[in-house]
């Protein structure tokens, strides 16, 4: 009868150790850090505004600027998805666009093309002081990556087994000495 239940509870201990982790899907997320540091630039070559700007990921729990081209990742950043960011070294040279703040925008918002931040996460560009677009800093989900889970298999199917082992080990036992452990 205790072989039947442990067939029975087999499948449980399979399928609910570290190696399960693996499969489970997070709810980490990638958002404008609080300070975010938002710099625009003209990129006149591509047609495109650069954008830089501090994110902070959950899932490491740090912030790392970030730069990535508004107009071609208008459709990704309103399905919250992840832009493509492109390096930060693509500013050299560019021409910077004046940033703004919300609480600044009636006095110091400038001829020619420049930014206001109207909250944390969203901006609207003027051109001669006439809005021109409105934008969005990125939000996106961060899973963990494919990577990570490589890495993490090993350890984590190690320890699967190990507990596996024990319990195995822990029955066995029972069943040769009936007598040492009260199963009479």
């Amino acid at each position: 009868m205790r072989f039947w239940v442990f067939l029975l509870l087999l499948p449980s201990l399979l399928t609910s150790g570290c190696t399960a982790m693996l499969q489970e899907k997070t709810e980490w997320r990638c958002f404008p850090a609080d300070r975010n540091h938002v710099s625009m630039f003209e990129a006149n070559r591509q047609k495109d505004f650069l954008v830089v700007y501090d994110e902070h990921s959950e899932r490491r729990n740090k912030d790392r600027f970030r730069a990535y081209y508004l107009l071609r990742n208008q459709d990704k950043i309103a399905k919250d998805s992840r832009p493509d960011f492109v390096s930060l070294k693509l500013t050299n040279g560019l021409p910077v666009i004046p940033v703004t703040g919300l609480s600044d925008a009636l006095t110091n918002v400038s001829s020619g093309v420049s930014v206001m931040l109207t909250d944390y996460r969203s901006f609207t560009i003027y051109s001669n002081q006439v809005p021109m677009l409105n934008g969005t800093l990125p939000m996106y989900p961060d899973p963990m990556g494919f990577r990570e889970r490589l890495f993490a298999s090993p350890v984590t199917i190690t320890v699967d087994i190990a507990l596996l082992a024990a319990a195995v080990a822990a029955i066995s036992y029972g069943y040769t000495h009936p007598h040492q452990v009260g199963l009479r």
